[in-house]
């Protein structure tokens, strides 16, 4: 490739919102290292993100599910008002896990596992700029474990949760198969 078209490469900018300093440095380099990406700021909370995000214009928004449960799913579905446009990937611990079908309803159209590999991140970015959804493989598992967990009780009790039908619904949107993360 030229010099000429190195210089004129888009980058996709990526904003992220996280609290803790060593997650932010080692995603904000990740992203750098990348020569279709960058990062183009971060903060540690939603409503420092939401203040600024017209302003910033990115691309891509990675949001840390650790922020506090009701906030996060409050930020996502404003910021997709905001502006339709953006690509929202949540980050999420084991234990967030089934929550975040809540993130998909509010508009993430990303979810990455923390224990995944760094590289999923990229991966993630990718699949959500390409217009896909992306879910990494261990929430899928954890998803299907807990919709043939939640059929079983469904056919003996005739009922589900919130929750449970939530994902249900996804599933039969076509979220989670064909349009998510294995390569």
């Amino acid at each position: 490739m030229s010099s000429g078209l190195k210089a004129r490469m888009v980058k996709h900018r990526v904003f992220l919102v996280e609290k803790q300093p060593i997650l932010l440095h080692g995603i904000t380099r990740l992203i750098n290292g990348q020569p279709d990406l960058e990062v183009c700021g971060d903060c540690e909370e939603g409503a420092t993100a939401f203040a600024n995000i017209e302003a910033i214009n990115p691309d891509v928004m990675i949001v840390d599910l650790p922020l506090k449960r009701s906030a996060s799913c409050t930020l996502i579905k404003s910021l997709v008002e905001l502006d339709p446009k953006l690509a929202i990937l949540v980050l999420a611990s084991d234990e967030d896990a089934l929550y975040t079908v809540q993130c998909l309803q509010a508009g993430a159209v990303g979810l990455v596992m923390k224990k995944e590999p760094m590289e999923s991140i990229l991966l993630a970015i990718r699949r959500i700029l390409e217009g896909q959804v992306y879910l990494s493989n261990s929430l899928k598992a954890k998803l299907v474990r807990a919709m043939a967990g939640s059929r079983k009780a469904d056919v003996s009790s005739g009922s589900r949760n919130h929750d449970e039908s939530a994902v249900w619904g996804l599933f039969r949107q076509g979220l989670g198969t064909g349009q998510s993360s294995t390569p």
